[in-house]
C-alpha cells in the first residue's frame, strides 16, 4: 500500500503571487493604477479565500519505450518517457486551493466580471506558487526534473482519473473529476516529479 502524505499551508501568505504571471494569464503586458488596485484587492481576496493543501506519495518506475510503468499504472506517453528517462523513482502529487476559491468566483461572476477575471488570474498564479512550494520540498535538494502534468504533450488527461484514484485525493483534500475530466475544486493540479539516479545531471527536456 502507498504511503500517503498530506501538506496543508499555515499561512498563506508565505506563497507568492507573481504579478508578471497574473498579467501573463490575463494577457495583459502593462498594467495602469486601476490595474494594479484591482490586483491587490484581488490578492487578498484570494488569499483569504484559499485552503491550500496536498498529497503526494513516491513511487519505483519503469520505462520501456513510450510506456511508463508506475506500480499502480502504465502510461503511453513517449513525451513523459523521455522527460523521466533518467528517473527510477519519482512522486505523485496532487495539490489544491480548496473550494472557497470557486465560491470567490461565482461571486463576482455574478456581480462584476472583471474582477472575477481577476481573482481567477491571481488563483491561477496562486496554485502554481503552492505547487512549487510544494515541489520544492519533496525533492528537498536532491536532482530532479520539472514537474509534469496530465494534459501536456502526449500525456493524456484520462490519467487524472487514476492518479486521483491512487492518492484517495477526493478523502484526503477534496478533489474530485467531472465526467469532462475538469478537477473540481477547479484550481487544483496533478503532477509527476521524477527524482534523478545518482551520477545523472542531463538537463531536463522542453516539450513544445
Amino acid at each position: 500500500m502507498n504511503e500517503l502524505r498530506t501538506m496543508y499551508m499555515m499561512n498563506n501568505y508565505d506563497l507568492k503571487i507573481k504579478v508578471r504571471d497574473v498579467m501573463r494569464y490575463l494577457r495583459v503586458r502593462e498594467s495602469d493604477a486601476t490595474m494594479r488596485r484591482l490586483l491587490e484587492e484581488c490578492s487578498k481576496c484570494v488569499y483569504e479565500s484559499a485552503v491550500p493543501k496536498a498529497v503526494y506519495t513516491k513511487v519505483d518506475i519503469k520505462i520501456e519505450k513510450d510506456i511508463v510503468d508506475f506500480g499502480f499504472i502504465k502510461v503511453k506517453s513517449s513525451n513523459l518517457a523521455m522527460h523521466l528517462a533518467d528517473c527510477d523513482e519519482a512522486y505523485i502529487m496532487a495539490a489544491t486551493l480548496g473550494v472557497g476559491i470557486d465560491r470567490l468566483f461565482e461571486k463576482y461572476n455574478r456581480i462584476l466580471q472583471t474582477k472575477a477575471a481577476v481573482c481567477d488570474a491571481t488563483a491561477s498564479a496562486l496554485i502554481e506558487s503552492f505547487c512549487d512550494y510544494v515541489n520544492d520540498f519533496i525533492v528537498n535538494g536532491r536532482d530532479a526534473v520539472m514537474r509534469f502534468s496530465p494534459g501536456y504533450g502526449d500525456f493524456d488527461l484520462n490519467y487524472q482519473k487514476d492518479i486521483l484514484s491512487y492518492l484517495d485525493a477526493n478523502k484526503k483534500i477534496g478533489i474530485s473529476l467531472t465526467d469532462s475530466l475538469m478537477m473540481v475544486p477547479t484550481k487544483s493540479v496533478t503532477a509527476i516529479i521524477g527524482i534523478k539516479r545518482e551520477g545523472i545531471n542531463n538537463e531536463y527536456t522542453e516539450i513544445d
